[in-house]
This record gives structure tokens, sequence and C-alpha cells, in this order.
């Protein structure tokens, strides 16, 4: 479900990113990610999130 839901998106929000002419860098990585995918995750800016987790035990 997650799979077809998430194609709808790159179809609708990815084409009209695509005809956009003055796109942001954010737009622009937001387009790359969706036409090919990618990891945008990296654990140094999760350390503010996983410092307040250790505090909550």
């Amino acid at each position: 479900m997650y799979k077809m839901m998430m194609n709808i998106m790159v179809k609708t929000a990815g084409k009209a990113l695509e005809k956009k002419t003055d796109r942001t860098p954010e737009e622009e990585d937001m387009l790359d990610m969706m036409l090919h995918g990618g990891e945008r995750v990296k654990i140094q800016n999760l350390q503010g999130v996983i410092s307040w987790y250790n505090g909550k035990r």
C-alpha cells in the first residue's frame, strides 16, 4: 500500500517539480530522491534525538 501511495506521489509531485524552472536546492534534492532513490539520514543529524531518547529512559 505504501509503495503504491509513493508511486502516485512521485508521479504528481515529481512531474510538477520537473516542470519548475527555478527549483531551490532543497527541491532539486527532493526531485533527485524521488527519481533515483537514496538515503538522506545520517547518524550525525540524529545526535539530538538520540540524546533526548537516552535521557527519557
